[in-house]
């Protein structure tokens, strides 16, 4: 059974997707030796995080979830620049491997609110909690989940043994809360695609400008040319008559 330990960065695994009930091909990006705050996020030792390969996305694995969550396919990959596990005193990483930290957000965790062994006890369990999903898998499971009962819910978002807890009287609110977040994410990326647009546009513009005065200066450069090349020929023309004037007297 694989721990946390018997990870290295930059090593190939496969990581299992509770929503989609498969193992996905990853890279290992980080193995958290000392507690502490991580890509700005309060990870205990012994946590994992690895990048999807190929595709965009980050997973962070638990101490308790790696033995069932994480193993080993017996391949590396050390070509890929990626970080080393040292934390980051709140601030974002600058890996290879990281995504848009606003992504993160997107993942939670969550539990019922009303166990028969006691809210208290419960949240002491790791079977208690899905585990880390994403907001669109979340939403899923709860309005299957709603069509035969209701329950409060506690989450955690990001999710985490030290992140914070928000509960919720009942499953709707929950899906407003992971809706609106949903809402929230689309406009921030739809405000990003349109920055993106404009920098893109205006670099655009800018190259076409430096292009289009590289091209004058290239048919300038061409006119010169010819002229110094007419120039030459008319010169040694005239090199010649002269040579042969004097072979003449």
């Amino acid at each position: 059974m694989a721990s946390s330990g018997s990870f290295i960065v930059g090593e190939a695994v496969e990581v299992w997707s509770e929503s989609r009930e498969v193992w996905d091909s990853a890279l290992v990006d980080m193995v958290i030796v000392t507690a502490g705050v991580y890509d700005g996020f309060s990870c205990p030792a012994g946590t994992v995080k690895v990048c999807m390969n190929p595709g965009p996305g980050v997973k962070w694995v638990l101490p308790d979830q790696v033995a069932r969550m994480l193993r080993k396919t017996g391949t590396s990959s050390s070509s890929i620049g990626l970080a080393a596990s040292r934390p980051s005193g709140g601030q974002m990483s600058s890996s290879a491997g990281s995504t848009d930290p606003s992504s993160m957000a997107m993942y939670c965790e969550y539990m019922w609110g009303d166990t028969k062994i006691g809210t208290a006890a419960a949240r002491l369990l790791p079977t208690s909690w899905t585990g880390s999903i994403t907001f669109a898998a979340a939403i899923e499971k709860l309005q299957e989940e709603l069509k035969t009962a209701d329950h409060p819910i506690i989450m955690k978002s990001p999710p985490g043994v030290f992140s914070k807890e928000t509960e919720f009287a009942n499953i709707n609110e929950a899906l407003e809360y992971l809706k609106t977040d949903l809402r929230e994410h689309a406009k921030k990326a739809v405000e990003n695609g349109k920055a993106a647009v404009a920098d893109a546009t205006e670099a655009a513009a800018k190259a076409t400008d430096e292009f289009e005065a590289a091209k004058k200066l290239f048919q300038e450069a061409e006119t010169k040319h010819a002229e110094a090349t007419a120039q030459m020929e008319a010169a040694s023309k005239s090199l010649a008559d002269a040579e042969a004037a004097l072979a003449a007297i």
